[in-house]
């Protein structure tokens, strides 16, 4: 049985050298091109650096096999964080799958491409677009 052993850290939005996640999103949309069997995987991050998006497709055959575990790995980057982890060099040896890793630093490589308060209606909006049209979604926090 796993258990967490330390409660996060608050997050200080003085400290630019770091970075706190407050929230990841993940958005599984199916593909409806001709050409495309498979999904459109959008992972959104919050953090108090601003949010970041990334995106890949995932073809029928090599989708996960429960979305939810897949994105729960996701889990150990809530809360403060050198920037220094947020590379494509974290490897996780327990995993083969290591495409939500790369969807995860993707979004954190582009965090200040929106403000940290983006438009709430927007937000809203976006989000309700994304939601209808999702076959799951998970958002952990």
């Amino acid at each position: 049985m796993l258990t967490q052993s330390a409660v996060p850290l608050p997050c200080l939005d003085e400290q630019l050298s770091s970075m706190c996640i407050k929230r990841i999103e993940v958005f599984v949309i199916p593909a409806f091109e001709a050409d495309s069997s498979g999904f459109l995987v959008r992972l959104r991050i919050t953090s108090n650096l601003g949010h970041g998006w990334s995106e890949l497709f995932i073809s029928r055959s090599e989708k996960p096999l429960d979305w939810i575990n897949w994105s729960s790995l996701l889990l150990r980057f809530i809360g403060i964080k050198h920037q220094t982890i947020f590379t494509d060099r974290y490897h996780d040896k327990a995993i083969k799958d290591e495409r939500i890793y790369r969807l995860f630093f993707d979004a954190a490589k582009r965090k200040g491409i929106q403000q940290t308060s983006p438009n709430y209606q927007e937000y809203q909006a976006e989000e309700s677009v994304l939601l209808e049209r999702a076959v799951a979604y998970v958002s952990l926090f």
